[in-house]
């Protein structure tokens, strides 16, 4: 790496934490939920504190502390930005688990009536250089194998533990059936306080200031899980929902990379210029 290279100059400069997402239920999302606990609370009231006690030449003032993350890392990254926003200053988020719910990777948990087929085809999880690779029944059901009854701690039982209510069995319940598809919308909507586009559109005043001044997000037009859909809705419900405020665009920071899938967009330009970005964020902030 180069003396001057951005990422060698940001690394010099700041000190960089690397957290867990990881409990039994799989990836936490560092977000607060009923059947992982208070983890994001946790994090913000517990360990930060705790850290910046044992290193005190960290600086403390919000804008100071930058949160990134790719894939359920992105999700989580962009949820803290947005819950926390008196924590985090700003978030580079790329490639993140579903953010609008009415396209959770293909299916639209408020209105399908089922999570496996659409049109009469098998819906698709997973594709990798033009070919479909695996559809969401298969995972789902590679998953009741490892953990029936949603603890196999792997993606889709990790997300019911972060987004949808406990079971009466104590363990979480699913928006739709491992075995049929079947989506119970009973469910899905108990799942909305997570649903990011969701909490754009019912609370513009909050959550539009928010992106269009701390958030940048990147994700790539071919990604490998269909990441893209939920990134292009809420995009879109940024610009609407500015225009009829009229605001500046709350979502020119979001970003459908062509051509990029779930692990090339890190190598995209726009992703390439984060370093940059961030230590440019930083010398606004002046020094003590």
């Amino acid at each position: 790496m180069r003396m001057d290279d951005p990422r060698r100059q940001l690394y010099a400069r700041c000190f960089v934490v690397h957290l867990d997402p990881e409990g039994p239920n799989g990836h936490h999302l560092f977000a607060d939920s009923a059947n992982n606990g208070d983890v994001g609370e946790r994090l913000v009231t517990e360990l930060i504190p705790a850290i910046e006690r044992a290193y005190p030449s960290m600086r403390t003032e919000p804008g100071a502390r930058l949160v990134t993350g790719h894939s359920s890392g992105g999700w989580s990254s962009l949820w803290l930005a947005l819950t926390y926003p008196e924590v985090f200053g700003a978030v580079w988020s790329s490639a993140p688990d579903p953010v609008d719910f009415r396209v959770f990777q293909q299916a639209n948990l408020y209105q399908d009536e089922n999570a496996y087929v659409k049109d009469g085809a098998e819906v698709i999880s997973y594709r990798a250089r033009g070919l479909e690779l695996m559809s969401v029944r298969q995972e789902n059901l590679m998953e009741e194998v490892l953990g029936p009854g949603n603890v196999s701690g792997q993606q889709w039982d990790s997300w019911w533990a972060v987004f949808a209510p406990k079971g009466e069995d104590g363990e979480p319940r699913a928006p739709f059936d491992a075995l049929t598809g079947a989506i119970d919308h009973e469910v899905a909507e108990r799942m909305r306080p997570y649903d990011i586009g969701h909490l754009v559109r019912t609370d513009p005043a909050r959550y539009l200031p928010l992106f269009r001044d701390r958030v940048r997000l990147v994700v790539g037009d071919a990604d490998n899980y269909y990441l893209e859909g939920a990134v292009r809705l809420l995009k879109e419900d940024l610009a609407r929902l500015s225009a009829e405020r009229e605001e500046p665009d709350a979502g020119h920071r979001v970003v459908v990379v062509p051509g990029a899938d779930h692990g090339t967009v890190r190598r995209s330009a726009e992703q390439r210029a984060w370093p940059r970005e961030m230590l440019e964020h930083l010398a606004s902030l002046g020094s003590e």
